[in-house]
Order: C-alpha cells, then sequence, then structure tokens
C-alpha cells in the first residue's frame, strides 16, 4: 500500500487514458444538496483565501482492464467525492460555454475526458450501472435522459446555479477553476497481491458519508468475489431495489438486525450488526459462499417486505394484520414471523393459518400492553418463542393451537393476559397514554370484520369530556374529571378535532352527527342529552365488551399438544414426583396449567368442593382435620401457624398446603376417595430432566 498526498486535479483528474470505475459493491451515488454545498462552500473560500484544502481521501487499486494504453482504478473508497467533482466540473464546463469558451473545452478535454483512444473509453468516470447511464446522458447532453429527481441532475442544477450566483457577482470562471486546483487528497494505491482491500476500507476513517450496515454487508459480499457483477445484477439490486427508498437505508439497516436476530438469536447493538454479520458468514455450520448468503438474503427480504408494507402478495388478511402491527410499531415479533412465514413458503401451513399465527400475536401484544405488562424482555421472548412452541413436529400440525395454548401456559411475565385482567384494564387505565394502541382499539371497534372500513390514518383521537373544563362542564367534580378524562368510554375518533375542542356536549354531539363516519364508535354518544360520569362508565363498558370480543383467544387445553418432554404420572405413583417440576394436571378430560403442587391441591379441593359441598363440611370436622387437612377457620383463629400455612377453599373453610409435592399427592388421592370420585380420572404430568421444588414455601 502506497500513499501519497496530490493535488486532486493535476495529479488524479488531469491523467489521460484512465477509468475511474466504481465497482458494483459500491454504494450508489448518494450525496445530498448539503454535501455539494459544502464543497461549493470550500471552494467558494479557497478563491477569497488563495488557500488550499483537504477534500479527503482516495483509495483504489489499479489495473489494466481496458487494455495496455489504458489504465484502469478500481475505486475502493472516496467514489462520492470523485463523482462529485465530475459533476462540478461538467457544471462549470457548461457555465463558461458563452463567457469562457478556451476554458470550458479545457475542462471537457484534460479532466472529464480522455483524448486520443476508442470512444468506449472516452469518460474517465464509470459509476455503477444506474448512475453510470444518468452521469454518460449528463455529459452528452442528452438532459431529456435524466432523472430530474436523481442526485446526478440535482447536484449538477445546484454547481450550475451556485457558479452562475458568483459570475453576476463579479466572479470570473478562471478564478473558480483555478481554486479547483488547490483541492489536496491523499492518494492511497493498494496491492492486491499484500493488501486486503475489505479489511482497508473497513478501516478508513472518511469524511464523506457514513457507511451503513449495509454498505458494509454489500462490499464484504461483493468486493472479492469473481463473478461481483452477476451477482450484484441477480441479487444485491433486488435486495436494494426492495428495501431501499431512495437514500434511505433504515428498511434495509433494520433487516439486517432482525435477519441476524433470527438466524443466530443474539440481540446485537445497531453499530455491532456488521460485525454479526460477518461471524455468521464465516462460522455458521451451513458453510455459506457469497452467492448461497445473497440468495437467502434475497429470499428473506421478500417475506420482510410485507412486514414493512411495501408488499401484499401474502393476501389482504395477512397484509391487514401486518398493518396493524406496524402501525402499533412493534418490530420484536419479526425473528419470529421470519420462521412462520418460512414454513407458509415451504407449504407447512397455509395463509389460513398464517393469518391465524398473525391475529394470535396482535391479541397478544395488545393485551400485554393494555395490562401494562414490561415490554423489556420482549424481544428476547420472540426470539426463542419458535423452538419453544414447535420443539415437538407434532405440533405444527395444529399449527395455530401450539402457539396460542403454549402463550396461556406460560407461568411467567410472558403468560398471555386473561380476557378478565384485559377488561378489567380497559375499564379503568389511562389508554390515551398510549396512542397508538388506543387508536388501534377505537379503529377495532368501529372496523370490526367489515368489508368497507374507515381509513383511520388522518384522523386524531378526541375527549369527549374535554381534557380542559370550560364553563358548560363545569358540572364534573376535579377529582372525577382526573379520574375518567383517559379512559375508553371517554374517546372517540375524529378528523374535526380542533373544531371540538372544550365546546359544550351539546355543540360536540352536533358535529359528530353531522360530520363524523365513525358509525359504531359514536351510536352511544349521540343518543345522549348530556355527558358525564355514568354515560362514559356505561360506554367504557360497551366498548371494553366490544374489545373483549375482537380480541377473544380461546383458552381452553388441547392435552396432545406438548411442549417438553413430559411424563404422565397418576395418583399411585406419588414417591416418583420428588424432584421433578410439576406442569399441568387433568381432572375429567380437561386439563389445567399449573407449576406449584400446592397450588394444584387447592385447586382439586375446590373443585370436589363444588361437586359435593356437604362433603367437604364433614370432612372439615374436627375429627377428620389430621387426616385430609381440611379445617374450620372458626375453631383455629388462635393458630398462627395454621394461618400462614393454609389456603381459603371457601368461606371459613381452610386447607393445609405445607407437605412436601409427594405428600400433597397422596392427599389428593385421599380426598379422592372421601369425595367417591375414580382415581382415574386425574391425571398430572411432570417435566423430564428438570428438578422441580419439593417442598414449596408461600
Amino acid at each position: 500500500m502506497l500513499a501519497h498526498r496530490l493535488w486532486l486535479m493535476n495529479d488524479i483528474i488531469a491523467e489521460n487514458k484512465v477509468i475511474f470505475k466504481i465497482p458494483v459493491y459500491q454504494r450508489n451515488y448518494d450525496w445530498s444538496e448539503a454535501n455539494v454545498n459544502r464543497l461549493l462552500d470550500d471552494i467558494e473560500i479557497i478563491i477569497d483565501t488563495g488557500r488550499k484544502h483537504f477534500l479527503g481521501t482516495i483509495v483504489y487499486i489499479s489495473a489494466n482492464e481496458g487494455g495496455v494504453a489504458i489504465r484502469e482504478y478500481m475505486i475502493i473508497d472516496g467514489q462520492q467525492r470523485l463523482t462529485s467533482m465530475m459533476i462540478l466540473l461538467k457544471a462549470l464546463a457548461d457555465v463558461a460555454k458563452d463567457l469562457d469558451p478556451e476554458c470550458s473545452e479545457e475542462i471537457y478535454q484534460d479532466f472529464l475526458c480522455n483524448k486520443r483512444c476508442e470512444e468506449r473509453f472516452k469518460i474517465k468516470l464509470k459509476p455503477i450501472k444506474h448512475d453510470n447511464d444518468q452521469f454518460v446522458a449528463l455529459l452528452e447532453d442528452h438532459k431529456e435522459l435524466l432523472d430530474k429527481a436523481g442526485h446526478i441532475y440535482c447536484n449538477y442544477q445546484i454547481c450550475y446555479e451556485r457558479f452562475k450566483k458568483w459570475l453576476k457577482n463579479g466572479r470570473e470562471v478562471r478564478q473558480i477553476s483555478d481554486a479547483l486546483y488547490k483541492l489536496e487528497i491523499v492518494d492511497i494505491v493498494l496491492d492486491p497481491k499484500e493488501d486486503d482491500p475489505q479489511i482497508i476500507f473497513e478501516s478508513i476513517n472518511s469524511t464523506g458519508l457514513d457507511l451503513t450496515n449495509a454498505d458494509l454487508i454489500r462490499n464484504f459480499l461483493l468486493m472479492d468475489a469473481p463473478n461481483q457483477v452477476e451477482l450484484y445484477e441477480h441479487y444485491w439490486l433486488k435486495i436494494e431495489g426492495d428495501l431501499k427508498k431512495g437514500t434511505d437505508y433504515t428498511d434495509m439497516n433494520e433487516f439486517f438486525q432482525h435477519y441476524i436476530i433470527y438466524k443466530t438469536g443474539k440481540l446485537p447493538k445497531f453499530s455491532r450488526i456488521y460485525d454479526e454479520f460477518v461471524l455468521l458468514y464465516k462460522d455458521s455450520k451451513e458453510n455459506y459462499d457469497q452467492e448461497k448468503m445473497l440468495k437467502e438474503l434475497k429470499y428473506y427480504t421478500k417475506i420482510y417486505k410485507s412486514f414493512i408494507g411495501e408488499d401484499d402478495h401474502y393476501g389482504l388478511e395477512v397484509t391487514s394484520i401486518l398493518k396493524k402491527i406496524r402501525n402499533i410499531k412493534q418490530t420484536t415479533p419479526y425473528p419470529f414471523l421470519f420462521r412462520v412465514f418460512d414454513d407458509y413458503e415451504n407449504g407447512v401451513i397455509d395463509l389460513r393459518i398464517l393469518a391465524q399465527i398473525l391475529h394470535i400475536l396482535l391479541i397478544y401484544l395488545v393485551r400485554r400492553t393494555i395490562c401494562e405488562v414490561s415490554s423489556s424482555y420482549l424481544r428476547g421472548f420472540f426470539v426463542a418463542l419458535y423452538q419453544r412452541v414447535f420443539k415437538s413436529e407434532l405440533n405444527k400440525k395444529k399449527y395455530a393451537k401450539a402457539l396460542s395454548q403454549f402463550l396461556y401456559t406460560l407461568t411467567s411475565r410472558d403468560q398471555m393476559p386473561s380476557e378478565e385482567r384485559f377488561k378489567s384494564n380497559l375499564l379503568r387505565n389511562n389508554l390515551y397514554a398510549k396512542r397508538l394502541f388506543c387508536k388501534l382499539l377505537l379503529s377495532e371497534i368501529e372496523n370490526g370484520d367489515n368489508k368497507e372500513v374507515l381509513d383511520m390514518q388522518d384522523l386524531t383521537i378526541e375527549h369527549l369530556m374535554p381534557q380542559k373544563l370550560s364553563r358548560d362542564w363545569m358540572s364534573i367534580a376535579s377529582k372525577d374529571h382526573e379520574a375518567y378524562l383517559h379512559v375508553l368510554g371517554n374517546l372517540t375518533i375524529t378528523g374535526y378535532n380542533s373544531e371540538l375542542s372544550n365546546k359544550s356536549f351539546e355543540e360536540k354531539k352536533e358535529i359528530i352527527r353531522s360530520k363524523s363516519r365513525a358509525i359504531l364508535l359514536n351510536s352511544d354518544v349521540v343518543d345522549k342529552e348530556k355527558w358525564g360520569i355514568p354515560e362514559i362508565q356505561a360506554r367504557s363498558e360497551r366498548l371494553a365488551q366490544l374489545l373483549c370480543e375482537r380480541f377473544y383467544l380461546d383458552n381452553s387445553i388441547d392435552p396432545t399438544i406438548e411442549f417438553e418432554d413430559t411424563a404422565s404420572l397418576s395418583l399411585d405413583q406419588a414417591d416418583e414426583v420428588t424432584g421433578k417440576k410439576l406442569i399441568r394436571y387433568k381432572y375429567k378430560n380437561r386439563s389445567y396449567s399449573v407449576s406449584q403442587y400446592k397450588q394444584m391441591l387447592v385447586w382439586i379441593a375446590r373443585q370436589l368442593d363444588k361437586e359435593s359441598p356437604e362433603t367437604t363440611i364433614s370432612l372439615a370436622q374436627a375429627e377428620y382435620t389430621r387426616k385430609y387437612g381440611i379445617y374450620l377457620k372458626s375453631e383455629n383463629l388462635n393458630r398462627k401457624e395454621f394461618v400462614r400455612r393454609s389456603y381459603c377453599i371457601r368461606d371459613d373453610i381452610y386447607m393445609h398446603t405445607d407437605l412436601s409435592a409427594s405428600d400433597i399427592i397422596t392427599r389428593i388421592r385421599m380426598l379422592f376417595t372421601a369425595y367417591r370420585v375414580p382415581i382415574s380420572d386425574f391425571q398430572f404430568y411432570v417435566k423430564l430432566n428438570e428438578a422441580g421444588e419439593d417442598d414449596e414455601e408461600d
């Protein structure tokens, strides 16, 4: 590697019979208006002061692809500055045509074009394909072929207009061209036999555009590929076309983040995405080569497009649910969804099941948020979710049921909140604080399963009882206003937020009646004579019930679905439970998830009591206390140990639970005998290879 400090114009661009080639693995020409204006500002300072200016670094590999007479410089770094300089020179040549034709011709002959060579080598700069077409059209004055919104044309126009302004203000063409000769660069020439271009590229601290993770990954995959043009055009161009929006790499960079999480299970910081990608490529058991990796990325790009709303080829229902998940800005399920969509692509599930899975996830995300469950560990949860649900391949035959059952059978913070808890939180919580979710809920109430849906995009959330009470609302007590302002029953959707403001209820009602298209949402608003706390409470109840129906999920247990290596035990196997973790039990063909033996004892006691309450009373008599562990609290009021170690069955009846796991199984067997229930009606399931607690504390 050789480095020199050189003059950009005389030592680099002025060289004849040279091609500055931008390889396909480089990013498109993306310099913004701000970048170009900064360069022009620097040139103007040179004109005013006469001082030289350091422009940055250009790194390249020298080759002779054009024949012995034509030297080709493969640009590794600095293409944005070099391309901008060529565009600037073209603008200056065009401005100078009438004012200084000689200078204009010099720019063309000495800097933009090669002299005395074949026509195909005439233009010195050769950007990547699309940029090259635009640059050639610019140099050959085919303005009709230029993309007027593209960076090449726009930056040309910026330079052209700035130069015209300078000349109008008294500067001369030669002053501008002379200033360009004082631009310095560091010229770094790599030796392909000794220098690794990828390492050099990664380590350069460029003064141009910051490289994104997508840029680094593209260069890593294409830089040393012998068929890089083919790989670029067949794979990378399609990946970029699907995810990149103009100069915005956001979707591409986020795609790589989700892809790495999906493939590795790691949760990398954004700054570590490229490093983790390289490790994945080099260390994976899948033995990637460049084409295999690009083919895989192209495949998952197609899936990811649907996540971000850029493709609807999975059908209306799937697209609609993905949009809802996107509108509440929930991206953590994406690594899990990569696996689910992959199963769809491979025929494991159909579109109907795919939609069901998305609906379950939407319910899960909404219920968690409304019930104020922390989301701090949610990303890690979704990373492992697929493996936990489908550890048994048999579960894929009941794909959606397996997912919903798993979410319900969890006993940690990740458990699906119950319908009762969901409704309770809908009734009392400040939903306005969760605006994205609130808007989704109001939208679900209004649109339901209707074929014609109300577009909520430009609508806002409105408080019926206003946030600031005017004279018309003075009947509302301040404590009630604070308690009920942001609850579900006081919120609606409108496009007339500014009109409604803190007007009287009569005025608001008339605006809603005459202008609002939210019919279901406002049906119990427009029929009211007044609006106060009773009306808000009643409407909250109605809307909460509707939402419970919209976000209903069956919580029954299918005993054929297993998530762990389990064993089924009977009441005759009390000696086999020590050290084994309890998962669930089955009583009269219905399954119940439970993780503690003492909890199972209490639940069974309560079920037996409902079936035969008179038996419970007789068992609670003093002479049965020691044998069955069932007590009348009134006879044990002074026993602190009793209170601390017992659970309420009902009313004044308690059960002693301070027992080992094996003693609990024995106690349940005794209860079945006492209640005259066949022990064959009961089974319980334990997890193999994982220790449980034999003696469980409160």
